[in-house]
């Protein structure tokens, strides 16, 4: 059953790059995913979450957006907010505003610098966002989208939006692919 819940969410990702209430994926990027490296990031023990421009203003630490990410995916990974001891260089990283509808630069790279959010699109309805699953500083998985709006990190609708981000980045096959939603 788990399989075809999968195989429905990216049939729907690829006919309509899915829209709000739980966000829309524009772009997936898997090249240089490996499933066995996603399941040793999530055994070695807890993984760091990096939020870059946090669309919480209630949320400056970080702590009750990392505290929303999904701990019941295929990998059980534990989220911190915090570089733990023995991780290996693998972590998560989101972006929102202005950085994140650029695609000049990996996601995980680490000397960016920090840019205002950018107002919510009237024609989305969200706001941009790009993620990356990283190891050192490069991307080993990367998508890109519309995160929905929502008052707060632990909101269904932006819990929601969080788990289907995490099981794009750390899919449970060995399948590398780009798909570019944008534009059809």
């Amino acid at each position: 059953m788990r399989h075809r819940s999968a195989t429905v969410f990216l049939a729907c990702l690829a006919l309509a790059g899915c829209a709000n209430p739980t966000g829309r994926f524009n772009y997936v990027s898997t090249e240089g995913y490996a499933a066995s490296t996603a399941a040793f990031a999530a055994a070695d023990g807890p993984t760091s979450v990096v939020v870059r421009n946090n669309p919480f203003p209630g949320d400056a630490d970080g702590a009750r957006f990392v505290a929303a990410m999904p701990t019941d995916t295929i990998w059980r990974f534990k989220f911190v907010n915090s570089r733990p001891a023995r991780s290996y260089g693998y972590l998560f990283v989101i972006e929102f505003g202005q950085n994140a509808k650029l695609r000049t630069y990996s996601v995980c790279a680490t000397d960016l610098p920090v840019q205002t959010p950018l107002p919510p699109d009237s024609a989305t309805d969200g706001i941009p966002f790009r993620a990356g699953f990283c190891r050192n500083g490069s991307g080993i998985s990367e998508v890109a989208g519309v995160a929905p709006h929502a008052p707060s990190p632990d909101a269904p609708e932006f819990r929601n939006f969080l788990a289907n981000l995490v099981s794009l980045l750390t899919p449970p096959n060995d399948s590398p692919s780009i798909r570019d939603y944008e534009g059809g």
